[in-house]
C-alpha cells in the first residue's frame, strides 16, 4: 500500500516538473535534474521497502 502511495507521488511530481518546463523552458535544466532525483528516489524506495518487509518478516516469526 505504501509503495502505490510513494508511485502516485512520484508520478503528480514528474507531470508538476513537465508542466513547468513546458511553461518555462529556461528552468529546464532544473526541472530535469528533479526529475532525475525523483526517479533515483522511487527506484531506492521501491527497493528498500520490500527487503525491509521481508527482514521484518523473519523478526517477527
Amino acid at each position: 500500500m505504501l509503495l502505490m502511495g510513494i508511485n502516485a507521488g512520484v508520478i503528480f511530481r514528474v507531470v508538476f516538473c513537465i508542466t513547468h518546463m513546458i511553461h518555462s523552458p529556461d528552468e529546464r535544466g532544473v526541472y530535469m535534474r528533479r526529475i532525475r532525483n525523483i526517479l533515483i528516489f522511487c527506484i531506492m524506495a521501491n527497493t528498500i521497502i520490500p527487503f525491509r518487509e521481508v527482514i521484518l518478516s523473519y523478526i517477527i516469526r
